[in-house]
C-alpha cells in the first residue's frame, strides 16, 4: 500500500509544496488537499479586493486546479477533527481521511457564536472570501443614499478595511458615509514609537 499524504488546507505554508505534488504522486504517493474552497486567497490584497481595486481572479490562486494537474486528489471541505491515534481526518462532508501523514494549514476564521442575535450584517475578514460579501452589502447599502460601517481592530488589516471601505462607498455614488473604527486601548498599538 501507498503512503497517504493529506494536507488540510492550501494555504501559504503548504505554497510550495502545492507547486510539486507531481513529485510525490509520480512516486506512488497518495496525496489529497482539503479545502473548504476551490481557491486559496492572498489576504494581503483582500482590503484592495473590497474596494474594487483588485478582482477575487486577481488575488487567488486555484488550489484544486493545481492538484488534480499534478495526480493529487482535491475534496472541497472543512477539516474538522483530528483523529491521530487512528490517523484519521474527519471533515464537515462526513468523508474520514486515512493518512500516515498530516499537514495542516487551515487558516483563521472569526467564532460567529459569540455574537448575539442577527449576524447577517456583519463580515469577518477571514477567509477573505467574506470580503466579496461585504462588498455587495455596502454597494447595496450606498444604493439606499447613506452608509455606516464599524471596523472592529486596531491595526493595519483593520486601517486598510476602512480606507478601502470608504473608497468602495464613494465610488459607488454614496455621498453619506460614516466610518468608525474600534480600536480597543489605542490605534495601531503595536506599531508607535
Amino acid at each position: 500500500m501507498s503512503k497517504r499524504l493529506v494536507l488540510a488546507g492550501g494555504g501559504h505554508a503548504h505554497m510550495m509544496l502545492l507547486a510539486n505534488l507531481g513529485e510525490f504522486t509520480s512516486k506512488g504517493y497518495q496525496v489529497t488537499v482539503v479545502q473548504p474552497s476551490d481557491y486559496h486567497y492572498y489576504s494581503g490584497m483582500g482590503p484592495g479586493m473590497l474596494s474594487t481595486h483588485y478582482s477575487a481572479d486577481d488575488i487567488r490562486f486555484h488550489t484544486r486546479f493545481v492538484v488534480e494537474r499534478q495526480g493529487a486528489e482535491f475534496i472541497k471541505a472543512k477539516a474538522t477533527k483530528i483523529d491521530a491515534p487512528d490517523n484519521n481526518l474527519h471533515t464537515d462532508s462526513g468523508d474520514i481521511l486515512p493518512y500516515d501523514v498530516l499537514s495542516c494549514n487551515v487558516g483563521s476564521f472569526v467564532p460567529f457564536s459569540a455574537i448575539e442575535g442577527k449576524a447577517d450584517n456583519i463580515y469577518s475578514a477571514k477567509p477573505i472570501e467574506r470580503l466579496l460579501e461585504a462588498q455587495r452589502h455596502i454597494i447595496e447599502q450606498c444604493s439606499t443614499g447613506k452608509i455606516s460601517i464599524a471596523v472592529v481592530g486596531g491595526g493595519p488589516a483593520a486601517v486598510e478595511i476602512a480606507g478601502n471601505a470608504k473608497h468602495l462607498a464613494r465610488t459607488t455614488g454614496c455621498s453619506n458615509i460614516e466610518i468608525c473604527l474600534f480600536a480597543g486601548k489605542k490605534m495601531m498599538a503595536d506599531y508607535s514609537n
